[in-house]
This record gives C-alpha cells, structure tokens and sequence, in this order.
C-alpha cells in the first residue's frame, strides 16, 4: 500500500504507511522474540527445577545409604557385643566349674589321705594294743619263777 501511495505521488502518506508497517512489524517481531524468550526462560527455569529436584533426590539417596550402613554397623557391633558377653560368660562359668571341680577334687584327696592317716594310727595303735594284750594273757598264765626267767619274758615282750 505504501509503494501505490508512493507511485502516485503521494509520498507523505506513503512514509506514514510505512512507519506504521515498521511498528507493526517491531511490535510483532518483538511479541515473537518475547514469546521465544518466555519459552527458553520457562525450559531453563524447569531444567533447573529438574536439576535440583535430580540433586535432592541424589542427597537423599546417599543419606538413606549412609543411615542403612551405620545400622549395619550399629547391628554388627551390638552382636558382636553380645556374642563376646556370652562367650566369656560360658567360659568363667566353666573355669568355675573347674575350680569347683579342683576344690572337691582336692577335698577328696585331703579325706583319703586323712583316711590313711587314720587307718595308719589304728593299725598302729591297734597293733600295739592286741601286743599289750597278748601279753597280758601270756603274763596272766605265767608265774614267774626266777628273775632269771623275768628277764627271759621281758626279751620276748620287746621282741614283739
């Protein structure tokens, strides 16, 4: 419409056609960029979004992992605890077992030996009495008729 404005010799109302072409043109060049721009922004904004929603879920991954593992570990150590205290209990049980054991063992030892003892006394002792009382009835049959034979008697009585 201008260049027919401008053919005809109207060049005043062609300028003006044309400047308002050019900013219907600006105005529409700059409504697409800005639509363009609005689009790039809302894409980059939503990467970004992605990006730290992306970061978070990463975050709470490994902090999952690293609760799980002290767990783990917590466990590890607690069984660990448990099954030593077991074992040391068993086994001071059984060492004072053992020593229950030794102490009878050697409280039997000590009555078999005071046994003997006592059966060394009496055999002692016992022999010494059926001699004494041998003697006595040897000595209740005799008279003595000499010294001569006293002395003969008291040989034989510690002879015994």
């Amino acid at each position: 419409a201008a260049t027919v404005k401008a053919a005809n010799g109207k060049k005043d109302e062609a300028l003006a056609l044309l400047r308002q072409y050019n900013i219907i043109d600006d105005s529409t060049t700059n409504i697409a960029v800005q639509k363009n721009m609005n689009e790039l922004d809302a894409r980059y904004q939503t990467a970004l979004k992605d990006r730290a929603i992306a970061e978070q879920k990463a975050a709470l991954a490994q902090r999952k992992i690293f609760i799980i593992s002290l767990l783990a570990v917590a466990f590890l150590l607690a069984g660990g605890l448990l099954f030593s205290r077991f074992y040391y209990r068993q086994n001071f049980i059984r060492l004072e077992k053992e020593k229950e054991i030794a102490a009878l063992k050697a409280l039997a030892e000590g009555e078999e030996q005071e046994r003997s003892r006592l059966a060394r006394a009496l055999h002692d002792g016992l022999g010494g009495l059926l001699s004494a009382a041998k003697l006595n009835f040897g000595l209740k049959n005799f008279q003595p008729a000499s010294v001569h034979n006293n002395d003969i008697h008291w040989q034989r009585v510690s002879n015994f």
